[in-house]
């Protein structure tokens, strides 16, 4: 009697063994998942922001060379205020 008690003790301690081993892999894949999930949205990311701010870089850029392009002088900017004035006190 003694004898089949523990036998019956040890198939349950092993069942219980195996399930407590099952729940911890599939936790530690689970686990594993999302870590790679954020690396992967983490890159993804991060490559986002190198293409914007390449993006960004380029029409900094173009802004700088459309700086060499000659600007209006003082007069140029006296006669555009003059015309912006005259048309505003028409109404």
């Amino acid at each position: 009697m003694i004898e089949d008690s523990q036998r019956n003790f040890g198939a349950i301690l092993l069942l219980i063994l195996v399930i407590a081993l099952a729940i911890y892999t599939a936790c530690f894949k689970l686990v594993l998942w999302i870590v790679n999930g954020l690396a992967v949205f983490t890159g993804l990311f991060l490559l986002f922001l190198w293409i914007v701010n390449g993006v960004i870089g380029y029409i900094e850029h173009g802004a700088v060379l459309s700086d060499t392009e000659p600007r209006l002088t003082d007069e140029d900017d006296q006669q555009m205020k003059v015309k912006y004035e005259a048309v505003l006190t028409r109404f």
